[in-house]
């Protein structure tokens, strides 16, 4: 399963590999620290991932822009979990509205974490 996770957070990133590696698949991961690489990936017409797992709050350009940017590419079917700190109900129908295929806040708890990213797992069909 190849995964692409768009995170600028090295707390976050650690957790969400963490997260990961306690499923028993072989994942390819491929980490991306900013709004404006995760564009230039995009761009690269890189073979397709499984998932992406994107956050909304990234330097350079945020990550509704790089949601909106995946959506007119070739990434477009492509199942991406909005992941963030934000919990505000404008961000959430906003992500969804552009065509998110999960929106979820990044709980406190490292179990909760964790649980929360294999969720994400089933939106990939895996």
């Amino acid at each position: 399963m190849k995964i692409v996770v768009i995170e600028d957070n090295k707390g976050d990133i650690h957790l969400i590999k963490e997260a990961l590696n306690q499923t028993r698949r072989e994942i390819n991961l491929n980490i991306i620290t900013n709004g404006l690489d995760a564009v230039a990936y995009i761009s690269s017409q890189e073979p397709k991932p499984d998932l992406i797992i994107l956050d909304i709050n990234l330097p350079h350009i945020d990550g509704f822009r790089v949601l909106e940017t995946i959506k007119k590419s070739d990434y477009n079917e492509v199942p991406i979990a909005v992941f963030t700190s934000s919990d505000s109900e404008k961000d959430k129908k906003k992500a969804l509205s552009m065509g998110a295929s999960v929106f979820s806040t990044k709980p406190f708890e490292a179990g909760d974490y964790f649980n929360t990213v294999l969720s994400f797992l089933s939106a990939a069909g895996g």
